[in-house]
This record gives C-alpha cells, sequence and structure tokens, in this order.
C-alpha cells in the first residue's frame, strides 16, 4: 500500500502507464451522443476549419474545399437533427417516412446554399 502510493507521482513506468491509459480514455469516442462525444467532434471540426482556412490562402480553388467542408458539415448536422427528432416516443424507433420529409425540408436549402457557393467559387 505504501509502495504504491509512492510510485503515483514518481515518474515510475506505473504511473506514465496510468496517465496514457487516462488520456487515451479521454480522447476516444464512447460512441453514446454523451458530451465527451460531442466535444471531441467539435475540436476535430475546428481543426478542419483550421486547417482549410490555411488551405484557403495556398491553395488555388481553396475556396471550393471549404464550400465541400461546409456542405458535409451542414449534412452531418440535418443528419443528426433527423436523427433527433424523426423518432416514434412510444417504441423509440425511426419513423422512415418523417425522418424523409424532414430531411428533405431541411436539406433543400442547404442545397441551394452549396450551388450558390459552388458557382460563386468557380466563377467569382
Amino acid at each position: 500500500m505504501f509502495l504504491q502510493g509512492a510510485t503515483d507521482g514518481s515518474g515510475s513506468p506505473e504511473s506514465k502507464l496510468r496517465g496514457l491509459r487516462s488520456l487515451r480514455q479521454l480522447l476516444t469516442y464512447d460512441h453514446t451522443g454523451s458530451l465527451k462525444d460531442r466535444l471531441l467532434t467539435a475540436a476535430l471540426l475546428l481543426i478542419g476549419a483550421g486547417t482549410l482556412t490555411a488551405g484557403v490562402i495556398v491553395l488555388p480553388y481553396g475556396r471550393l474545399l471549404c464550400v465541400a467542408f461546409a456542405a458535409a458539415i451542414c449534412a452531418m448536422g440535418i443528419f443528426e437533427v433527423v436523427r433527433l427528432f424523426a423518432r416514434d416516443y412510444d417504441t423509440l424507433g425511426y419513423r422512415p417516412l418523417a425522418g424523409t420529409i424532414v430531411y428533405l425540408i431541411l436539406a433543400l436549402p442547404s442545397v441551394v446554399a452549396t450551388l450558390s457557393a459552388v458557382q460563386s467559387a468557380l466563377f467569382g
């Protein structure tokens, strides 16, 4: 008992291994939709947005990459909204017709905005 307490902060291999395990557990997805999953997704999106921002400056068609990235984020966001709101509250199953209708209603403005942005990026 005394030795275990003495090795916790001493930089021993056991404490380093324990620290790596806790860091790995902190940075992996639970796939439960928890706050940790959502924060990791937000961090990855911020990294991607920063990379694409640098790409806009360097690449000749960088604006087109940003449009593609924004369209992908919109599609994922719409999918998440449909997953949340197209459930039957009694059985917790999905209602395919309601999900399809909601997805089409939400996706139409996103598709129009994406096509407009692509035209603007390509033709000025």
